[in-house]
């Protein structure tokens, strides 16, 4: 062990959690032997930044999809969509033809695309446009029906297909755009409509969809990166948005020095550079954040989609050889996308879980949340010592997602829109914890309990 700089003070932890990652930090092993992963949407940042790029580029038209590939690139990955919903595969065809159909009519219009975007002048001219209108909304009705419906992977895989035409550093450049816009903006919600008109709408003649806006990185994060960087602990990043949207939202944010590296979602390309419609297994590749500036890929592959159980196997090919095999000792996340890399490795003894407060109660969020409760009752109450059940403490984070969004030292959440914070919205993860806190002997028995409510592929230690 070696005798640490610093340990992590900003009022807005948690006493928990500040205890809990300096109890950590201390018993940490010499420099560059352990390291962090740490989700990147709603874990580092406060919001999904490959979501808010969504609007951010229907906004500035920033597309390389051409004239008349927008429905094309809109349906590929998406063709179980009807498999068990004939209703939701009907009107996801649907909002891509009208999306595709009010593209070709606004390129004619406006000249064409590109991923630079239209320059100010003609992004308000064309924002007063009824076709943009219907464009805009469908395209964020395929994102809602794509979540709502399509599993997990397929539905990740699909949000790459809008950067289909543009080579990486251009998403990358879309990706710093988005976060600089969107850092300066409170939190709020826009309904946008669609009316009826030459590229459809719905049969009903109109459609609606809801966008809240707003992205950050609270000090709390910036300070946790960068004192486990200066107590030799690496921080690595695992994300299933696109890698390079990643890059972007890392450099925009000031955490280029503090993290080591990113894996995250890799589209395969082109001769030229240019995302196409297929994902590379094969030799998607991570980044090493170089000094000061600038990346450099990695030597070995992810071969993963870097979603729920995919960020074992990212994490396992691409990070935990560069440790002697070590799997993570810290691990950082907030949804059922993170359950797995955060149960699965025998060497992490702390896992820091943001309180979304609105998942389900078979969320992998929801399901760490209760461990966090469990072990924070037990050890008041009992004394409980993690190191005796699973090796591993699991503790909650609560978070402030109104105005310019911050954490808060608390484990509830105050959501957009909400006048209150809560632990949870749903009555059954507040049911489900009071059990678990009355039956529960061990967090190995709470988090095998909450395994067969979720995915049949995982295992806790």
């Amino acid at each position: 062990m070696k005798e640490h700089r610093r340990h992590i003070i900003h009022p807005d932890w948690t006493d928990n959690v500040r205890e809990a990652v300096n109890a950590f930090l201390d018993g940490c092993g010499p420099d560059h032997t352990e390291y962090a992963v740490f989700d990147f949407d709603n874990t580092v940042t406060i919001f999904d930044i490959e979501d808010q790029m969504l609007e951010f580029q229907i906004e500035n038209m920033a597309f390389g999809i051409g004239r008349d590939d927008m429905e094309r690139a809109m349906l590929a990955g998406a063709e179980e969509c009807g498999a068990g919903s004939p209703a939701f595969g009907a009107a996801f065809a649907e909002s891509a033809k009208a999306a595709a159909d009010a593209y070709r009519i606004l390129w004619d219009l406006y000249g064409g695309f590109t991923p630079a975007g239209l320059s100010d002048e003609m992004k308000v001219r064309i924002r007063n446009d009824g076709t943009w209108a219907v464009f805009n909304v469908n395209m964020i009705r395929m994102f809602r029906l794509a979540y709502r419906h399509l599993a997990p992977e397929a539905a990740d895989r699909w949000m790459l297909h809008r950067f289909y035409g543009m080579t990486g550093e251009e998403i990358y450049s879309l990706a710093q755009g988005c976060a600089r816009r969107n850092e300066k903006t409170e939190t709020f919600s826009k309904i946008f409509e669609a009316p009826a008109g030459p590229a459809g709408g719905s049969p009903e003649g109109c459609i609606s969809e809801e966008w809240t806006y707003g992205l950050s990185v609270s000090e709390n994060i910036r300070e946790l990166a960068a004192v486990l960087r200066e107590d030799g602990v690496d921080v690595w990043i695992c994300s299933a948005s696109d890698v390079d949207a990643v890059r972007g939202g890392i450099d925009h944010f000031g955490l280029h020095d503090s993290v080591r590296g990113v894996l995250g979602m890799t589209p395969a390309v082109d001769e030229k550079g240019r995302c196409t419609l297929e994902y590379d297994l094969a030799s998607g590749y991570g980044y090493y954040s170089l000094p000061g500036s600038g990346w450099e890929k990695m030597k070995t592959p992810a071969n993963a989609v870097t979603c729920e159980y995919g960020k074992v196997t990212a994490i396992e090919n691409a990070i935990a050889p560069l440790y002697g095999g070590r799997g993570p000792s810290l691990c950082c996340m907030d949804s059922e996308g993170d359950y797995d890399f955060c149960t699965h490795f025998a060497d992490t003894r702390l896992v820091l879980c943001i309180n979304r407060a609105d998942r389900r109660p078979d969320d992998g969020g929801s399901i760490i949340a209760r461990a966090a409760l469990w072990q924070q009752e037990k050890k008041e109450k009992f004394g409980y010592d993690a190191a005796e059940d699973t090796g591993t403490a699991y503790v909650l984070q609560g978070r402030n997602e109104q105005g310019l969004r911050c954490l808060v030292n608390s484990e509830k959440t105050l959501l957009s829109g909400r006048n209150e914070p809560v632990l949870f919205t749903d009555a059954e993860n507040e049911k489900r914890l009071e059990k678990a806190l009355q039956e529960a002997r061990s967090v190995r028995e709470l988090l095998r309990r909450g395994n067969e409510m979720f995915f049949t592929e995982r295992g806790t230690k």
